[in-house]
């Protein structure tokens, strides 16, 4: 409970605020930043895990087109991009 507590309070408390400050220039700019930096934070985790993850060459590149092919939708919740991809990967493998 200790490791869940704190950090769902700080997110709902960003979220009941967010609406009021989501119109200022600074705060989408600082939206924008978080966003880059967390792509960047899940691209090298993805690389790290992937290191010992790809056997052959053939699961490398699905994966890679796979990225591909969802970064193309834009309006794509990452919610379901998460539960898609990892009912493939249990498919898959």
């Amino acid at each position: 409970m200790a490791i869940i507590i704190p950090p769902l309070t700080i997110i709902t408390l960003i979220a009941i605020f967010y609406q009021n400050f989501v119109q200022i220039g600074l705060v989408k700019k600082l939206m924008l930043g978080i966003l880059c930096g967390v792509v960047g934070e899940i691209g090298g985790i993805i690389f790290i895990m992937s290191a010992g993850g790809f056997y052959n060459i053939r699961s490398y590149l699905l994966s890679l087109a796979a990225f591909f092919v969802f970064m193309l939708f834009k309006n794509l919740n990452p919610i379901y991009l998460l539960v898609v991809l990892g009912l493939v990967g249990m498919i898959i493998f």
